[in-house]
């Protein structure tokens, strides 16, 4: 499926998963080959039946065409709901799913068209993506979607604006930027 395919899909969800601070190979790993495992080792046992066959709780969030949040290094995620909203993580990357995989092995999502920062604050991710984090962060990374609107908003900004953006951007972020821009605008008009 071609990145240009992907960005005509304007109803897929934001999906956030959280990579534990003593999972840092695991986030570098996740942002060289542009893929996010998860195998039934690493899960709860009754989260293990999600992982190796489809169910609404990866296939409902995590499609074709939805924005993935990767976050990694924040603060202790045990806090209370929305403890996160004024908190920093120290790494975030975002990116379009392009194939989302189910077998013996567990899930694996890949995903394309990077957006990375450092030092983020929660103000610019917005509340939903930040508890949708803390959430993921309390259950193994498992994947938690964030409300639509107005996290669509607070993402195009995001990346449109970024202070750390070169001056010119490659393709693959300006893919991100208008497929974020186009979901935030066809959420408002819906």
């Amino acid at each position: 499926m071609s990145i240009t395919n992907i960005l005509d899909n304007t109803c897929s969800p934001v999906v956030c998963t959280y990579l534990p601070t003593g999972q840092a190979d695991r986030f570098d790993q996740a942002l060289a080959t542009g893929q996010r495992t998860w195998s039934p080792d690493e899960a709860l046992a009754k989260d293990r039946r999600h992982l190796t066959s489809p169910s609404p709780l990866t296939t409902g969030r995590l499609t074709p065409g939805g924005v993935i949040v990767l976050g990694h290094r924040g603060p202790n995620s045990r806090t209370p709901k929305n403890g996160w909203s004024t908190a920093t993580l120290r790494q975030v990357a975002l990116g379009v799913v392009t194939t989302v995989d189910h077998d013996a092995c567990g899930l694996s999502v890949r995903f394309t068209g990077f957006f990375h920062a450092h030092d983020l604050h929660g103000a610019h991710l917005g509340e939903a993506v930040m508890e949708a984090l803390r959430l993921s962060a309390n259950s193994w990374g498992r994947p938690v979607t964030a409300a639509a609107w107005p996290t669509l908003g607070l993402l195009a900004r995001l990346v449109a604006h970024h202070p750390d953006l070169p001056e010119q951007p490659g393709p693959a972020h300006e893919e991100l930027v208008a497929l974020i821009t186009g979901r935030a605008v066809a959420a408002l008009t819906r």
